[in-house]
């Protein structure tokens, strides 16, 4: 364990008047996770972003730590999932709960041999509706729907994860961007001229979640890149012009009541969507009737 990571876990300690004990570190490039576990306590996640190296390829990561930080303390959604967050000049922190279990795509991708994976899809994702719903009703969006962000517990509950682009819904924070592979055509066709996108609304959270569903079920993105090795703005110009190509041309029909679901989720004209996620539902519990 490095001398950053032992300042990192001193002063969440001294934040918290406990003892940590380091399970696992997990480092990128501009952000760190950190498995720690609190003596005789659950594990707990410590995520740190170094605010003395502010740069113009790390500012947003940073700016995305005190944002999440914003958004887990102020609401009561998250009181038993967020236990600590802070900063000094070296460093911002912020600890929360351990989910153990495994991310939406891995999850569904061991279950595909199963005779009823159909059914199985269907209800896995009107959970999610439900768990998307659920911050909606309490004023928040979580603006970077994509499968990382969603984990299946050993009892099959979703666990949302990863706040730091969401926002309150009625006080909109300047949208960051998120993964490019699930972003809605409008919000890549501002990034793309370099404005952030402020008007994020239901419509663009739909679009998101048809793009993710159809990435679970097909094991593509909804976008055909013309050249895999396109910068993120290259990207970003494309699906502002092409929406979400690869799903409105699907030829794969193993599943057609869900890809009219998906094209329907996807469509490049806003009010085309779905209008509500009550409304997305009600028709995939029309299709669960039907398959099941």
């Amino acid at each position: 364990m490095n001398n950053e990571i032992k300042a990192v876990i001193q002063l969440v300690e001294d934040q918290l008047g406990v003892s940590l004990g380091v399970e696992k570190t997990n480092f990128r490039e501009t952000r760190d996770i950190i498995l720690v576990k609190i003596t005789g306590q659950s594990r707990y996640a410590l995520k740190f972003a170094r605010t003395s190296e502010i740069n113009e390829n790390n500012q947003a990561r940073i700016q995305s730590v005190f944002d999440e930080i914003t958004i887990l303390e102020t609401s009561e959604v998250f009181k038993d999932y967020f236990m600590c967050g802070g900063s000094n000049e070296k460093f911002v922190w912020l600890l929360v709960k351990w989910i153990d279990g495994k991310s939406l795509h891995k999850y569904l991708n061991e279950k595909s041999k199963e005779s009823d994976y159909k059914v199985l899809v269907i209800k896995t994702y009107l959970k999610i509706i439900f768990a998307v719903e659920f911050l909606h009703k309490n004023n928040i969006f979580h603006r970077d729907i994509q499968p990382d962000h969603f984990i299946v517990d050993k009892e099959g509950k979703i666990n949302v994860l990863d706040f730091g682009v969401s926002s309150f819904i009625d006080s909109p924070m300047k949208y960051k961007g998120a993964l490019v592979h699930f972003l809605a055509p409008e919000l890549a066709s501002q990034l793309a001229e370099g404005a952030p996108f402020v008007g994020y609304q239901l419509p663009q959270e739909i679009f998101s979640l048809g793009s993710m569903f159809y990435f679970n079920f097909y094991g593509k993105v909804s976008t055909s890149y013309e050249v895999k090795e396109s910068s993120y703005m290259d990207k970003l110009r494309q699906i502002a012009k092409d929406g979400a190509s690869a799903i409105q041309t699907e030829t794969n029909d193993s599943f057609p009541e869900l890809l009219d679901f998906l094209k329907k989720c996807t469509n490049i004209k806003v009010d085309k969507r779905f209008a509500s996620l009550s409304e997305m539902k009600d028709r995939l519990n029309l299709i669960l009737s039907e398959i099941s």
